[in-house]
């Protein structure tokens, strides 16, 4: 009997990119990075009233349910 074995194929054994493919991806890389540092004070505004409602919203419930057992 032929004993068989697989051989383990990993992911960047079959990756090969042309240099156009790569020059794709540098540009969308760029311009990425780009429309991200131009958008940069709304982002982080953003994530301020974020931050604001996840401080608020949590305090809020625990209120509502101390005061809802404390009128019982």
């Amino acid at each position: 009997m032929k004993k068989t074995t697989k051989k383990k194929i990993k992911n960047s054994d079959n990756l090969t990119l042309t240099r156009r493919q790569i020059l794709i991806f540098e540009i969308s890389m760029i311009s990425w990075w780009a429309l991200f540092t131009m958008y940069l004070p709304e982002f982080f505004g953003s994530i301020k009233r974020l931050l604001w409602i996840l401080l608020v919203v949590p305090w809020l419930y625990i209120c509502f349910v101390h005061f809802k057992q404390t009128n019982k």
